[in-house]
């Protein structure tokens, strides 16, 4: 989960300067792509494994590459510039991994119910 947070960091971050300018507005499409894409996985990952660590490991792998990118590179680089798309990303993958992963989480199914998998494997659960 770690990692899968450190490729959407590595690969996010670039990805969120792709914008489009359209009668003289700028939409940051890219930013929002990825704040979602981001917010997605961290649900997904919460979801899968059944806790709420497996989100905030993907967190965490997010914003250690991303606090990287914001470093400046020998060459005097930055691949996150200071401006303001940059704090849309940052505030807005934030914003977006802490709802995705304190989220409550679905129930399960009680055993024997109708919904459950064991009714369904041994022909349980006869309805009528």
């Amino acid at each position: 989960m770690f990692m899968g947070g450190a490729l959407i960091g590595l690969f996010g971050a670039p990805a969120a300067a792709l914008r489009t300018t359209v009668h003289g507005v700028t939409i940051p499409w890219g930013v929002v792509l990825v704040v979602a894409t981001l917010g997605v996985c961290v649900r997904a990952a919460s979801y899968w494994m059944r806790s709420k660590v497996a989100g905030a490991l993907v967190t965490i792998g997010w914003i250690i590459v991303t606090l990287a990118y914001t470093a400046v590179l020998p060459g005097g680089d930055v691949v996150l510039p200071d401006t303001p798309r940059t704090y849309g990303y940052l505030i807005g993958g934030f914003v977006a991994c802490l709802v995705a992963t304190w989220w409550p989480m679905a129930r399960q199914p009680l055993e024997g119910t109708l919904g459950s998998v064991e009714n369904v494997e041994t022909g349980g659960g006869h309805v009528g």
